[in-house]
């Protein structure tokens, strides 16, 4: 069983250079918490979000490098 799935624009985000390859790890984060379940339609739901996608780039950003 599936989660879902999510969808990047590759020729969008390859635009950006390394600051592309950023947005686009923050973008799979961000649909990938969709997934899971979270979602951002309150102040605190987004805060909750923003912090853990902030968390998880980092971490991802440490493994990429």
């Amino acid at each position: 069983s599936s989660l879902g799935e999510v969808y990047l624009n590759q020729s969008f985000i390859g635009r950006g250079g390394r600051r592309g390859r950023e947005e686009g790890t923050r973008l799979a984060i961000h649909g990938t918490l969709h997934l899971l379940g979270y979602h951002h339609s309150g102040k605190r739901d987004t805060m909750r979000m923003e912090k853990l996608e902030d968390i998880l780039f980092w971490r991802c950003e440490h493994v990429i490098s």
